[in-house]
């Protein structure tokens, strides 16, 4: 092997490592470390899925909610109505 295809090896050799490098950062970064106790993107992501779907839950609750208090509401102020209709006659 000439000195020439061994500098150009040595490059691509080094191109490759920092490529691996590069790699493993992007690998750390969506699943997480352990050591460093990293979670990562993709434990991030589902947790805030699991949250978001929560609130979604509690804001259905308490719609629902509103709504059948203000049909017990309505109700009751048409026969409070009733009822004063009915007392002042």
């Amino acid at each position: 092997m000439t000195a020439l295809e061994t500098a150009r090896l040595d490059i691509v050799e080094d191109k490759v490592d920092k490529m691996n490098t590069k790699i493993d950062r992007i690998l750390t970064a969506l699943i997480g470390d352990d050591l460093n106790l990293d979670r990562g993107l993709i434990a991030e992501y589902k947790e805030i899925r699991e949250r978001v779907s929560k609130l979604e839950a509690l804001k259905n609750k308490v719609i629902w909610m509103a709504v059948g208090a203000g049909v017990a509401g309505g109700v009751s102020i048409v026969k409070i109505i009733d009822y004063l209709k009915a007392s002042g006659q």
